[in-house]
């Protein structure tokens, strides 16, 4: 098996993680997700999607489904549906069979 590099956010989780607790390095790498700045863009140096590195994040498909519900998740999948460079289908049907409120799906009005 390859090994890969790990991306931003895995980094960030690795280390909150080894900090606290794996409930801490969730909340935390969510929070980074939603109100650090993205690094600003150097020269020469190919940028690689915010939105791509969390969503494909290796800790992403084990997201414990009880924050599913919290304030920062919703923005955070808010945010998932408003971009346009990242998807995770995998995730998000874990998200909608989980049964969390976070996700509303209404119908399309009929006339």
């Amino acid at each position: 098996m390859l090994d890969r590099k790990q991306n931003y956010f895995e980094k960030l989780f690795s280390q909150f993680k080894a900090s606290q607790n794996e409930e801490f390095a969730y909340q935390q790498v969510l929070e980074v997700y939603l109100y650090r700045k993205p690094a600003k863009k150097q020269q020469g140096v190919p940028t690689v999607s915010r939105e791509d590195c969390f969503w494909h994040s290796t800790f992403i498909d084990d997201f414990p489904p009880h924050l599913f519900e919290s304030d920062d998740f919703i923005l955070a999948l808010a945010r998932y549906f408003a971009q346009d460079t990242a998807s995770n289908p995998k995730f998000i049907s874990m998200v909608i069979n989980s049964g969390a409120l976070s996700v509303l799906l209404v119908p399309e009005p009929f006339y």
